[in-house]
């Protein structure tokens, strides 16, 4: 079952917040939809996006305490909130060195697409 939630976990480096993780819903009584509100290194869905009860029930499990990338990479992000996979820690946007391409490298130097748009054939 879904639950209204606000995730902020932190940036192993700074102490400051990697990503921003909201839920809130159902959006109307009448209606199972549920509104998803997101920011993180990769990007962000500005004041989000309206989505099913199944994804709402999908965001909540993955995003318990204390988080860890494996958790974290069930809930479908592109950019896992700022999770790295090797370091199991999150980063920032200020800590992930970011290139104009949305590849990632995080501050232990281990790298992934942080890009949404990105695929192994562009």
């Amino acid at each position: 079952m879904p639950t209204p939630f606000v995730a902020a976990p932190s940036c192993a480096e700074c102490g400051q917040a990697a990503s921003h993780v909201e839920l809130v819903g159902p959006v109307a009584p009448d209606t199972p939809a549920w509104r998803f509100v997101y920011s993180g290194p990769g990007g962000s869905n500005g004041s989000g996006d309206v989505i099913t009860e199944e994804r709402a029930d999908r965001l909540t499990e993955a995003f318990v305490e204390p988080f860890h990338f494996i958790t974290i990479a069930t809930a479908g992000l592109y950019d896992n909130a700022g999770f790295c996979e090797r370091c199991d820690a999150a980063y920032c946007g200020w800590h992930w060195n970011i290139t104009p391409t949305g590849f990632g490298t995080c501050p232990r130097g281990h790298s992934t697409s942080l890009d949404p748009h990105w695929s192994p054939e562009s």
